[in-house]
């Protein structure tokens, strides 16, 4: 699901983080978030969702780029929730169907 350049924002991507639990997204298997002026507690909301679902179906490779995010500060939120074994940084040649890390 391609939604980047769309201003979301933080509102709309709690939204998002609300609707990712959904039975009816559970094979959602990306979601571009890029350029939506979405900033760090957001972002982990999105993550935290992305995890939770991942119980119930694929891995969602989840894209923040160009957002308002603090990356160290995502980071530890992730390590305080217990999350960040879940979270993949990489960016070497990852897409929707292939994880450079053989993650997915």
């Amino acid at each position: 699901l391609s939604l980047h350049h769309n201003y979301i924002g933080n509102d709309g991507a709690n939204a998002l983080a609300g609707l990712l639990c959904n039975r009816g997204l559970q094979d959602l298997m990306e979601l571009h978030l890029s350029h939506n002026d979405i900033q760090t507690h957001a972002a982990f909301a999105l993550v935290r969702s992305a995890v939770t679902r991942r119980c119930r179906g694929p891995a969602l490779w989840l894209r923040l780029d160009s957002n308002r995010i603090c990356s160290a500060s995502l980071s530890d939120m992730l390590k305080q929730g217990a999350m960040s074994d879940s979270v993949c940084y990489s960016s070497r040649g990852c897409g929707k169907l292939h994880c450079a890390e053989n993650l997915r």
